[in-house]
């Protein structure tokens, strides 16, 4: 079925449950798994900048730990494995400072001797433990940023290096592997980097800055970039500055908040989206000490040591216990004050005034700390309570039936797409329409549709287009009777809009239709089931993110809608609004439709797909776009097969589950987060049924009728008792 999620980088609203956890700590010494030992030595400081997807504390002992993405070794444990717990970093030096960038981190010691670890040019050629840099100067600060890094030498003499498209700021050089001397004349006592720009204070407390300039980041007035420090709101004296991604904050020498630049999320704080691109006060009437920005969200510290965060906040970064943007600072954790506040790209953390390190947001790579990734990277049982016979995958959610026929989803719920009446997420499987059995389901983007032991249609969630077919705009939070009088044997849920086979086999689609996806010969978008290809019979049907294909009585392919990237298999990049005989002569067995690629069985059991492959999803080994079917895996012979959003997987006829394409997130379920080109075998020795890929996350039923899931769980669909991140400040004990 359907495997897409357009929407999924929508802000969603809902509530998930807090953890609070005490992780055993590590002593110092060599890096390596887990954690050992404990240290009486206390934090002294926290760091994880605007650009990183990890963490690092370093102690009153001068010991360093690190935790989170680690695939450029950027946490300094002499390996490139993500820590969801703190590791030492490996090295027999003191620390007094880090800073960590995207994908390098960069600390003194106590001597001020500068050292480097992970890829700090972005070129692919990580140090996996601290290498010395620029010897024999001393350092007393430093920023780093996505791929460069900016210090101050105990002169106040302003050094950067690394790699950046805009320059690092002397006007000629772009890349560095040694620190080279910016804005020569000047001395800084603070500097701060963040993903294409940068800014620094000097002695006198005024601030420079330089870098891109297309959101009015640089605070000049203007949206024209600098290639050299540039002076930033003239006579007044900052004391505290932080950079973002195309956004930048300071704080004045008499505690005035002031942000600027890119507003998309509310990040600049001043009640609105608007861009600015002139320091503009914040939160007027409140003192501030300190800033600290992230990708898209700001957390900042007042004169008397209360939290308050805002912007996005999507993964949980604000740490207010929701997942609602804030255009406006608000306070966090109020029970309790804070020393220091760090925020990384999607979390952040801080450190009380009591010595309690806490974390919250985005635990996709580890970052909070708390010892719980938000994937699972191999197939991990989920209890039913029962034996499962069918599942299916959605954007952010799963749905499964029993052998009984009783309905359970589990996952993301803020479209009501699991149709409990709610739209609280749920990351255990919750009994749906109880009372009512089901023979079919599938899941799209954000709604879904299932089909009763009586062959009566329901369809739920979210109806912005239409897509539910009751003739509404009006979404439904419980099973919904779509088509009465009709009966339906199976449906499928695309991206936008849904397709079902009636009981004496005729197709109808309806929902979104600027592509032609629905089918009808148009572009207009249908409220209800709307009759396709009339007099052809269909045996089944698949809808992708823009496209439908399906199969006729007789075997015959067909495909129509969007086909951008080859995805209906005609050897065209022409949309079609009707449906097209697809690989004349060849008679199909299964065919699914993913985001922008599609994969068919013959009747022979040939395994074959064509479409975008910028991933691998196609499966022939390459990465190049195919539009007209292609064979994969031919010297084996499939039984099933499911098109994901950027990856597939399918299961032969012996029961052996392979999947391919993309895995960032785990999707594919062989462990890794590399993606595959051609079909790779997953859950060796394991004997599967069926199969189903969603958006990042994939579930399949075993011979034995367990349910498996594995990949991307930041919704719960997993179904596993895990959600990927956290939403409130969370003790962690590095």
């Amino acid at each position: 079925m359907l495997k897409t999620a357009i929407k999924y980088i929508s802000s969603i609203g809902l509530t998930l449950f807090s953890v609070s956890l005490i992780l055993s700590c590590s002593s110092g010494g060599g890096g390596g798994s887990g954690s050992a030992g404990g240290t009486s030595a206390s934090i002294v400081g926290l760091t994880t900048g605007s650009q990183s997807f990890h963490t690092c504390a370093n102690f009153s002992d001068g010991k360093v730990k690190c935790w989170g993405l680690n695939s450029s070794s950027q946490v300094g444990d002499a390996t490139s494995t993500d820590r969801s717990s703190s590791v030492a970093v490996s090295t027999d030096k003191s620390f007094s400072v880090v800073s960590t960038g995207k994908g390098h981190t960069c600390g003194l010691t106590s001597d001020g001797t500068l050292y480097c670890w992970g890829d700090e040019l972005g070129y692919g050629i990580p140090y996996d433990t601290p290498h010395p840099v620029d010897l024999g100067v001393v350092y007393k600060s430093l920023s780093t940023g996505s791929n460069f890094s900016c210090g101050i030498t105990s002169l106040d003499k302003l050094k950067c290096w690394g790699s950046t498209s805009f320059g690092l700021g002397d006007g000629a050089t772009y890349a560095s592997v040694n620190p080279i001397v910016i804005d020569s004349s000047a001395t800084y006592s603070a500097i701060a980097t963040g993903f294409s720009h940068a800014c620094g204070i000097t002695t006198a407390g005024a601030l420079k800055c330089w870098g891109t300039n297309g959101n009015g980041e640089l605070g000049d007035n203007t949206f024209a970039s600098r290639a050299t420090p540039t002076l930033i709101d003239s006579g007044v004296v900052y004391s505290k500055i932080s950079v973002g991604t195309s956004f930048t904050c300071g704080v004045t020498n008499l505690g005035v908040l002031k942000c600027w630049g890119l507003n998309s999320t509310g990040q600049l704080g001043n009640n609105s989206t608007t861009n600015q691109k002139v320091p503009t006060i914040i939160d007027i009437g409140t003192a501030y000490s300190t800033v600290a920005l992230g990708t898209s969200h700001a957390c900042a510290l007042t004169a008397n040591f209360y939290l308050k965060c805002w912007g996005y906040n999507y993964l949980g970064q604000i740490g207010d216990g929701s997942l609602q943007d804030r255009k406006v600072p608000t306070l966090i954790d109020s029970a309790n004050t804070y020393k220091s506040i760090s925020t990384g790209a999607y979390h952040s953390c801080g450190i009380t005034t009591a010595d309690i390190t806490k974390c919250w947001g985005s635990k996709a790579k580890g970052e909070v700390g708390d010892g719980v990734f938000q994937t699972t990277l191999s197939p991990t049982i989920v209890a039913m309570g029962s034996n499962t016979n069918i599942v299916d995958a959605g954007a952010s959610f799963t749905f499964a039936i029993s052998v009984a026929g009783s309905l359970h989803g589990f996952g993301n719920n803020s479209y009501a797409e699991l149709g409990d009446g709610t739209r609280a997420s749920k990351n255990t499987p919750i009994a749906i329409d109880s009372g009512a059995t089901y023979s079919f389901v599938s899941a799209g983007n954000d709604n879904a549709c299932g089909i009763t032991n009586s062959n009566n249609l329901k369809c739920w969630g979210s109806n912005t287009y239409a897509q539910i077919g009751d003739g509404t705009s009006t979404d439904r939070t419980l099973p919904t009777a779509i088509d009465s009088g009709n009966s339906y044997s199976s449906v499928s849920v695309g991206g936008f809009h849904i397709c079902g086979i009636t009981g004496l086999s005729a197709l109808k689609c309806w929902g979104y239709n600027p592509f032609g996806q629905v089918g009808d010969a148009t572009s207009t978008d249908k409220t209800t089931p709307t009759l396709i290809d009339s007099g052809v019979n269909f045996s089944q049907v698949s809808t992708g993110g823009f496209h439908t294909c399906g199969i006729v009585n007789s075997g015959a392919l067909k495909c129509w809608g969007y086909n951008g990237d080859g995805e209906l298999g005609d050897a065209t990049l022409v949309n079609k609004s009707t449906p097209l005989i697809i690989d004349s002569g060849v008679n199909y067995l299964k065919i699914s439709a993913g985001q922008l690629h599609t994969c068919g069985i013959t009747v022979a059991g040939v395994l074959k797909c064509w479409g975008n492959n910028g991933n691998g999803q196609v499966g022939d080994s390459s990465t190049t776009s195919r539009s007209s079917p292609v064979v994969i895996d031919s010297l084996v012979t499939y039984s099933d097969v499911s098109c994901g959003s950027f990856y597939s997987c399918g299961i032969t006829t012996a029961g052996v589950l392979k999947c391919w394409g993309y895995n960032s997130v785990g999707s594919l379920g062989d462990g890794t987060v590399v993606d595959k080109i051609s079909p790779t075998v997953i859950d060796s020795g394991v004997s599967y049924s069926s199969i189903s890929a969603g958006y990042g996350h994939t579930c399949g039923i075993t011979t034995s009728n367990v349910l498996k899931c594995w990949g991307s769980n930041t919704k719960g669909e997993l179904g596993d008792g895990y959600f990927g991140y956290l939403i409130i400040p969370t003790t962690i004990s590095p």
